[in-house]
């Protein structure tokens, strides 16, 4: 995980307004410190006059305890992944060949090393309907954070608007798809006072051979209650 100091939390204007910057510290700050949480996250994603839609059930209770269930609106896609401590399972990914209901399970305990729920979750991520920059923000896993930091090539409040005191800040800049690549699009985030994120959203364009680049807007609603424990039968790993 990534630490964070005092020092971020005092980057601040001679005014006392907060950087934008600090903000999107605080938000990084207070998932990867979380011990428990729970919530959901939608995702839709649209552009050339179609859309998808995804929801995301995610519950944590670190280090060993993870459970994200999603679903695709309007067809019987879901994928799970489960982890109870002991043993873990997952959604086998499309490129292996299975059975429709197949699933993978393995003991977290492998070789006297325990897969914690960053590990589990790295795992499973090839089996995911929503590989979503949302979780990887909850995980909060170095590397994943890293990549997503990579991603956003500016940091500024949406319209040079700072947030009024407690009120949620909008920050907005240039969105590439990885760290040295060119920019291709906008971004803005919603995180509220206590540094929990509201809303992520990209708009992107979209190289598509023969034709002009398609805008495509994905947008992340979120839902995460830092600190509730959510269902604890939710963990129980079953085989099928």
């Amino acid at each position: 995980m990534l630490t964070f100091t005092l020092v971020a939390a005092l980057m601040v204007s001679p005014a006392g307004e907060i950087k934008p910057g600090v903000l999107v510290s605080k938000m990084f700050a207070r998932y990867s410190a979380a011990e428990k949480l729970s919530g959901t996250v939608k995702f839709k994603q649209s552009g050339a006059g179609k859309s998808v839609e995804f929801s995301t059930a995610i519950q944590f209770s670190r280090p060993f305890k993870l459970y994200i269930r999603q679903e695709r609106f309007g067809s019987n896609l879901t994928s799970m992944t489960v982890a109870d401590g002991t043993m873990f399972t997952y959604e086998m990914p499309d490129t292996v060949g299975h059975k429709p209901g197949d699933r993978l399970y393995e003991l977290q305990n492998q070789n006297g090393v325990v897969n914690n729920i960053a590990d589990i979750y790295t795992i499973a991520q090839p089996g995911l309907l929503d590989r979503s920059p949302v979780l990887d923000i909850l995980i909060a896993k170095t590397e994943h954070l890293r990549f997503f930091r990579g991603q956003i090539a500016s940091v500024g409040w949406q319209n040079g608007n700072p947030p009024a005191a407690g009120q949620p800040g909008i920050i907005a800049g240039n969105w590439r798809a990885y760290a040295t690549a060119p920019v291709t699009g906008k971004y803005a985030m919603v995180i509220d006072s206590e540094g929990d994120l509201v809303r992520y959203t990209v708009n992107e364009s979209v190289s598509v051979p023969g034709q002009n680049p398609i805008p495509i807007t994905s947008d992340w609603t979120v839902n995460i209650k830092v600190g509730d424990p959510g269902e604890e039968k939710l963990y129980r790993v079953v085989r099928r």
